[in-house]
Order: structure tokens, then C-alpha cells, then sequence
């Protein structure tokens, strides 16, 4: 953990807009460790962090009260190394992952799963910026009418790419509408649960909602994987969940 010391510095940093005062914290060797802006006793705008007086990382304020945060990080050479969205100390949606050139080679979807930060879906890419499949898991969907009433039923199609590739695995998906967004109650409920037809990765589920407006398919697809060991005839169960939110707009 990084030491500082408790006397900081306070710059005023006068504006025709404003009246901001800059804050700014050291290291006990008198290198910064942080610097950011305060007006009328709240923080304004960001944080930024260095490390041996370079940007180490930013955090940019979500909103007021300082729970959600957008956040930067770098590289000794000043370059962007990832970035995403933190909620409550805990990751949150996509973040991004760069290469030394710049380009994103990785994204990784955050969710709060029950108060604990959980990497649902992956997506890797090569040089040209298509997805690497063989080292990917992430779904996609569609609706067979995309025009979604309420008070009738759809048909909401769910493709998974799975976690393992080649292993003996069988798919399963559970949902309810009954889950919480962070899918603390799952145990408490009775969730419908569906196979695969053919187990390839594909589930089609029908669904239907009473009102109208923003609703969301929640669930979970749950992969069960059977892999060899180095003992003779010998497998281990491996079982991962991939936690499903969609959104949904009901007319």
C-alpha cells in the first residue's frame, strides 16, 4: 500500500466559473502521489494518481455522491493500459485492455454479482479487430419480433459461446423474472431452467411481459465441463455461470 503524508498542499485555482481549490497529497519522499479539486467541500470533476511523477491513473466522477466512477489507467510511458467503470469499489459493465500499441486486445464485462466483482463475459481480438473465438465466451441474442408488445409473448434466442472449447460440456440456462439486479436472491427463487435442444449453445426461450416499458430478461447460463486429469480415467467437473441481464423495451 502506498504511504503519504497527512500535510498536503492547497493551491487556490480561481476561474471566472469558479473558485476551486487544488489539493495535493505526497509520498513521504516528497514525490506527488495525488492531486484533485475541490469546491465548496466536494470533489470536482477527478483524481489523477502518479507514480514516480507520471500519471498512474484518473478517476472521473459519475455523479455526486462519489460511489461511481470512471477510471484510467497508464503505463510508465504514459500510455493507456485499461479503463472502465467502477460502482461502489466494485468493476462494473466493459472494461477496455490495450496492447503496448494501443489497440484494444481485451474486453472484460464486469458485473456485482451479490456485493462481490465477478468477469462474466470476455471478448479477445487479433491485430485486424476480430474476435479470437477460441479464447472468447460472451453471448448474443435476438427477438423474433423486434417489435416487443406487451401482454404477448416473443421469442428471445440466446447464442452462447462457451468457455471451454472442445471439452465434454453441457449447457443449461435458469431465469425468473423475479431476480434482483445482483442476482442475490437466486437461491431463494424457483428459476425455470431450459437445455440446449442440440446442446450447441443455443436456447430459445419464449417470454412475455404484462407491462409496458423498459423491462429486462434476467438469468444465468450454467456451463457444466467434464476434463481429463493426469490420473487413468479420470475427469473433473468444472462448472461456470455466465449471468444474463438484457434489456428490453416493451411497447
Amino acid at each position: 500500500m502506498k504511504k503519504i503524508i497527512l500535510l498536503f498542499s492547497l493551491v487556490s485555482m480561481l476561474s471566472c466559473k469558479n473558485n476551486n481549490e487544488e489539493i495535493i497529497q505526497y509520498n513521504t519522499d516528497g514525490t506527488i502521489l495525488s492531486k484533485n479539486y475541490v469546491r465548496e467541500g466536494k470533489f470536482v470533476d477527478s483524481i489523477i494518481y502518479y507514480n514516480k511523477e507520471k500519471i498512474d491513473y484518473k478517476l472521473y466522477f459519475k455523479n455526486n455522491d462519489n460511489s461511481s466512477w470512471y477510471a484510467k489507467y497508464y503505463d510508465v510511458k504514459g500510455k493507456i493500459e485499461f479503463e472502465g467503470s467502477i460502482t461502489n469499489k466494485i468493476k462494473d459493465g466493459k472494461w477496455k485492455y490495450y496492447d503496448s500499441n494501443g489497440h484494444v486486445h481485451k474486453v472484460i464485462e464486469y458485473k456485482n454479482i451479490c456485493g462481490k466483482e465477478y468477469e462474466n463475459q470476455i471478448w479477445k481480438y487479433d491485430e485486424n479487430n476480430k474476435i479470437v473465438l477460441d479464447s472468447s465466451f460472451f453471448i448474443t441474442y435476438s427477438l423474433k419480433d423486434p417489435i416487443f408488445k406487451a401482454k404477448k409473448d416473443n421469442v428471445l434466442t440466446i447464442k452462447y459461446t462457451p468457455n471451454l472449447k472442445g471439452a465434454r460440456a453441457i449447457p443449461l440456462i435458469y431465469f425468473s423474472p423475479d431476480l434482483d439486479s445482483t442476482f442475490c436472491n437466486v437461491n431463494q427463487l424457483k428459476l425455470q431452467g431450459l437445455k440446449s435442444p442440440n446442446n450447441d449453445y443455443i436456447f430459445i426461450v419464449n417470454i412475455g411481459f404484462e407491462n409496458k416499458g423498459k423491462q429486462k430478461f434476467m438469468g444465468y447460463i450454467e456451463e457444466h465441463s467434464l476434463l481429463k486429469t493426469n490420473k487413468k480415467d479420470s475427469l473433473d467437473h468444472f462448472v461456470r455461470n455466465m449471468y444474463i441481464d438484457i434489456p428490453l423495451e416493451v411497447e
